[in-house]
């Protein structure tokens, strides 16, 4: 079985190079596209924070930079994500509570009705 080779002149390299990076930085774009829709999915939606920070990585290209937001945001969806956790433990805590005070509540008026079927019967006796 022959194979096809195929010889690329060497002064065409560097275009083929660059073509190739091209590419993989489109894959890498896409690949975080993807991933903020995810994250876009898991975010509530809030009023617009105003204009964004400006050079948040030291390269200040666009690549760059979104690499650099793509962190900060993943860093804020981690804190809403424990700060939900910890609402719903709170509220768990709450609901708790109120079974204990309705409990409460039940063994005081079932020692209210004791006591005054006690008195009642002591005095009319």
């Amino acid at each position: 079985m022959s194979e096809n080779v195929v010889q690329v002149p060497s002064e065409m390299m560097p275009t083929v190079r660059e073509r190739a990076d091209v590419w993989t930085e489109y894959a890498q774009a896409r690949q975080q596209v993807t991933q903020f829709n995810e994250m876009a999915a898991k975010t509530p939606a809030a009023e617009p924070a105003g204009d964004p920070p400006n050079n948040l990585s030291g390269a200040n290209t666009p690549p760059a930079e979104v690499v650099a937001v793509t962190g900060l945001l993943r860093q804020h969806l981690d804190e809403y994500n424990r700060n939900e956790a910890g609402i719903k433990q709170t509220q768990a805590e709450i609901a708790a509570i109120k079974k204990r005070v309705q409990t409460i509540y039940f063994a005081i008026a079932a020692t209210v009705v004791v006591l005054l079927l006690i008195l009642y019967f002591a005095l009319s006796g």
